[in-house]
């Protein structure tokens, strides 16, 4: 459903995003109807999805944000990723061959970890703290 509304970059239960705006409720701009909106909130909402979906447009990487702790740069944030066709990626795990691994955290670099599930599917965390 996400690649259908590929013109958003965030998709939360609270808020929309494109690229050049973030808005707080549907309005004709976002490209979706408040109905399709609401059918987000709906599988968020039953698979405790808590922050939606972050999309990079020009990728398809896409990470579903189930938890997230924290604020900006000093928050965490947990979930699953889908890594888009490439080749170019987002995300470090689309980049890496290998079933799991992590990167811990270092000044002016941001810590993850990741765990293959599927093919083009990882469990991922990333942020400092």
């Amino acid at each position: 459903m996400s690649d259908h509304d590929s013109q958003l970059t965030r998709i939360d239960p609270e808020w929309l995003m494109t690229r050049e705006h973030q808005f707080l409720k549907c309005r004709p701009e976002t490209g979706i109807t408040q109905e399709r909106w609401d059918e987000y909130r709906r599988l968020f909402a039953r698979n405790d999805i808590t922050q939606g979906i972050e999309r990079d447009p020009e990728t398809g990487d896409a990470f579903i944000i189930v938890n997230s702790v924290g604020l900006l740069n000093r928050g965490h944030s947990n979930g699953y990723l889908y890594c888009g066709p490439g080749p170019k990626h987002r995300y470090p795990p689309c980049l890496s061959s290998q079933p799991s691994g992590e990167h811990p955290y270092k000044r002016g670099d941001e810590a993850f970890s990741f765990r293959k599930l599927a093919d083009r599917w990882y469990a991922y965390s990333e942020g400092p703290s």
